[in-house]
């Protein structure tokens, strides 16, 4: 849990979708201080967000952390993102040979049915 003397500018934190979550899975920066608010830019998708300082549920959720577990985080992040990418890219070859096998056998069919036809 973050204590409210801690949020200041710079600050790194990671924050849990959900208490007693096993992981820390949002890591995050504070932009701005402007009491009652605090800004942050969270790291996961770059979205600028404001909460209340006295928002405790929410403060509960956080943690004080340092950058470099900011930066194993986004390289997991990254790591992610790469094996979607892969993933996606074999779906699009094997739909892609299923399309060409498709327009072979649409082909064949056409050329000994095409002019059986009524």
């Amino acid at each position: 849990m973050m204590k409210e003397e801690e949020i200041q500018v710079n600050v790194f934190f990671l924050w849990v979708d959900r208490l007693g979550a096993r992981e820390w899975t949002c890591p995050c920066v504070v932009s701005e201080v402007n009491k009652p608010y605090f800004g942050f830019l969270s790291l996961d998708y770059f979205k600028k967000s404001k909460l209340l300082l006295s928002d405790k549920a929410s403060l509960r959720k956080m943690r004080k952390c340092s950058f470099e577990e900011v930066k194993r985080l986004l390289r997991t992040g990254e790591r992610i993102r790469e094996d979607r990418v892969t993933d996606i890219k074999s779906k699009l070859e094997d739909a892609e040979r299923e399309l060409k096998n498709y327009r072979q056998k649409t082909e064949e069919f056409i050329s000994k049915y095409g002019g059986q036809c009524n």
